[in-house]
């Protein structure tokens, strides 16, 4: 993306780009990253997990963390569900 803003810029005061220098740049954009992204994962398998495994935002709350809840709510809960 960088690249063709470039070449616009250039190409409306400056200077033309002719394509087959535009395509080979980016084909070396690509394929730098590619090559880049192949040697940090190398050795590594599908089945490798990261060191650390972020919690599941879809936990249940805790009766600590219900309780302290409660007083925002305005409710206290009795009897473990719903609103009473």
């Amino acid at each position: 993306m960088i690249w063709v803003g470039i070449k616009m810029a250039l190409k409306i005061d400056l200077y033309y780009i002719p394509t087959t220098i535009s395509l080979a740049v980016i084909a070396l954009v690509i394929g730098t990253s590619v090559a880049l992204s192949l040697r940090a994962t190398r050795g590594r398998t599908r089945e490798d997990k990261p060191s650390e495994v972020a919690p599941s935002p879809f936990r249940v709350a805790t009766e600590a963390e219900l309780a302290e809840a409660a007083p925002v709510w305005g409710t206290a809960r009795r009897g473990g569900r719903g609103r009473s």
